[in-house]
């Protein structure tokens, strides 16, 4: 049995979430524990069930017990597993199926749960997330694991069952938890959810990728409306689309983090051989982390859905500026126009339209900001 070192007693905790895969622990103070006896060595060691929990005795160096600790498997507000302990009983029972064994995830998000906190109190929010929980719990075959994931997130694993079969029991769910009614004085309002439905594959981190591409599928339910159930299909362009802008969102920061962008100039060239001034369009690309040119196809799909734009908007304008002013001499003194297409952002706009006036001033050219939306 590991010791912990002298005095420090946080040690009891570490090594319990060690042990269990970081599971939630608890720890109860003996009442007539003193600061002595807290700076003794001290041994953690299995002690019995109680309830849904498990708990552990600890000792000191003469084996009298001085306090408990216990790990927590289950949700105290929904009953279902918490998501340590889901992830480990899932991953046991992956691990002991047979390659003929085809197992299924549910991932359930409630719909528009933040406007029930903000209209009647985060209190029947809670109440919303205990009933939906209910029906999930209800509605699932037997032999299936369920589990809070965070908030009102919720996932399941169906073994031994096929997409079509786990799609029928995922709108029995989501059936349900549009049925609730809400208690009286909580006020009027409908519940819904949406949940996606993804088989668990042979691949490494089955369990994890499965639980992403359920969560995928969870939310291009609700881009499609809310209030329903969708499968995680290779085919579906949408889905696809979701689950690249999930792979390039990380390395896009990262980008607007180290400044890895630059502005193509390409010319603008009139059909006829007078071409006047010169004129040009700026066109953004990411850098890779090689340094390969990333077009913005790759990139601003997931900047618009994680609401990245208006950072992005105001890199370009904040750069053009630094060219124009870079380039002053070549372009001549004559007023310069510069067209720039940005977001749909509003916001945006207005914080670009005012760094491209105080850059413009700065920088001591003239220049007219021309936004195309």
């Amino acid at each position: 049995m590991e010791r912990l070192a002298e005095g420090d007693y946080a040690r009891i905790k570490s090594l319990l979430v060690d042990l269990h895969l970081g599971e939630q622990v608890h720890y109860s103070d003996h009442p007539q524990l003193t600061r002595g006896e807290i700076e003794r060595h001290l041994e953690v060691v299995p002690a019995k069930f109680q309830g849904e929990n498990i708990i552990y005795a600890v000792r000191d160096e003469v084996g009298d017990v001085i306090g408990f600790c216990w790990i927590v498997l289950y949700d105290p507000g929904t009953g279902l597993m918490t998501r340590q302990a889901f992830e480990r009983q899932a991953s046991a029972l992956l691990a002991s199926a047979t390659s003929a064994e085809t197992h299924i995830i549910l991932y359930l998000d409630s719909d528009r749960l933040h406007v029930i906190n903000e209209t009647f109190g985060m209190h029947v929010g809670d109440d919303v997330i205990v009933s939906v929980a209910e029906c999930m719990a209800k509605s699932l075959p037997a032999g299936a694991l369920s589990a809070r994931i965070s908030g009102d997130r919720l996932a399941a694993l169906i073994p031994n069952s096929s997409m079509d079969a786990a799609a029928v029991v995922a709108e029995k769910i989501r059936v349900a938890a549009a049925a609730i009614v809400p208690r009286a004085a909580q006020g009027s309002f409908e519940v819904s959810a949406c949940l996606g439905v993804a088989p668990i594959g042979r691949a490494e981190n089955t369990l994890a990728h499965a639980l992403a591409t359920a969560e995928i599928a969870c939310k291009a339910a609700k881009d499609r409306g809310r209030n329903r159930v969708e499968m995680f299909q290779d085919s579906d362009q949408s889905i696809i689309r979701r689950h690249t802008d999930i792979l390039v969102i990380g390395k896009l920061r990262e980008a607007l983090g180290n400044d890895s962008f630059r502005l193509d100039a390409q010319p603008i060239l009139p059909l006829r051989a007078n071409y006047g001034r010169p004129r040009f369009e700026l066109l953004i690309r990411m850098l890779g982390d090689r340094g390969e040119v990333i077009p913005p196809g790759k990139f601003l799909s997931a900047a618009e859905r994680y609401q990245l734009m208006p950072t992005i908007d105001r890199w370009v304008v904040r750069r053009a500026c630094e060219l124009l002013g870079e380039h002053s001499a070549s372009v001549g003194t004559l007023e310069q126009e510069l067209a720039l297409m940005l977001s749909d952002d509003p916001i945006g706009h207005e914080k670009a339209e005012a760094g491209a006036a105080l850059l413009s001033c700065e920088m001591g050219f003239k220049q007219v900001m021309s936004v195309v939306l």
